[in-house]
């Protein structure tokens, strides 16, 4: 009877990943997405969320020389500059012509906070490039971790054996870990077809010599500050800010914000930035 109890906590530890590894997957499965004309500003936000965005636009514009960084991080606009069609390039401009200038820091959270950054979220859910589904399928895996711990609480009230009880025990943990991680909502993160995007784009622009011969928007979009070239550009725009954007990550929430979590076609993110993989940070 032991030993059929201890095959029977086996399979439940086996339910019990496979379970997880399947709603894993479902919870990121969405209809085909939308992969054609991503600007620099939308990869830059699946890429690292709000924060790299942010960081990429001030980047375009400094370079074109429609606004001016100077020491301690403070920016200013350049009068006369030409207003941009781009919303994101418009918005920095338009704050700045409204305050005569901000630190980098506190310019960063203005955009984040803008109309522009809102379209940039609203057109990467459209394109189903990012998620915001509240939860997994969390009913499934309630059930499995129901049964487990009746089948636990069984053999240790009925026929209490070390075996059974082993196994069974790591079920119910694993269970356990499994429910509140499904159940954690998930807030503009790069679905797999996002992931798979950064993936195609970053083997493109492998190489920063390569890279750079097509501009600096979708180098500082897809790895951060580090790819402008510019030493004296990237310190002074990371004044004031406790993170870091100069490699690649993904989402928004995560900051899985961010590390180079995506680098790979297996990753996946957990936010943005922020994060992390795919909140904003």
């Amino acid at each position: 009877m032991s030993a059929l109890l201890t095959i029977v906590a086996v399979g439940l530890v086996v339910l019990t990943f496979t379970t997880r590894s399947l709603l894993g997957r479902a919870r990121r499965r969405r209809p085909p997405a939308d992969l054609n004309g991503l600007s620099p500003y939308e990869l830059a936000f699946l890429a690292g969320g709000a924060r790299r965005a942010a960081n990429t636009v001030l980047t375009v514009l400094a370079r074109a020389g429609a606004v001016r960084v100077a020491r301690g991080g403070w920016i200013t606009p350049v009068y006369g500059a030409a207003p941009s069609p781009v919303p994101m390039e418009q918005a920095v401009l338009d704050l700045l012509a409204h305050s005569g200038g901000y630190r980098a820091s506190d310019l960063r959270r203005a955009l984040e906070a803008h109309p522009a950054m809102a379209g940039v979220v609203g057109s990467l859910h459209a394109r189903r490039l990012l998620t915001s589904s509240p939860s997994g399928n969390v009913g499934v895996m309630s059930v499995v971790v129901a049964v487990t711990a009746l089948f636990v609480a069984g053999v240790a009230v009925l026929r209490p054996s070390a075996g059974p009880l082993l196994f069974g025990g790591l079920a119910l943990l694993a269970g356990l870990i499994s429910l509140a991680t499904l159940a954690r909502p998930l807030h503009n993160e790069p679905t797999a077809d996002g992931i798979g995007l950064l993936v195609h784009e970053r083997r493109r622009h492998r190489s920063r010599a390569s890279a750079h011969s097509s501009g600096v928007a979708f180098p500082v979009a897809l790895y951060g500050l580090g790819a402008s070239g510019d030493p004296e550009l990237i310190g002074e725009l990371s004044t004031s800010d406790s993170g870091s954007d100069s490699s690649g990550s993904c989402g928004s929430g995560s900051s899985c914000s961010s590390g180079s979590s995506c680098s790979s076609s297996s990753s996946s993110c957990g936010s943005s930035s922020g994060s992390s993989c795919g909140s904003s940070s």
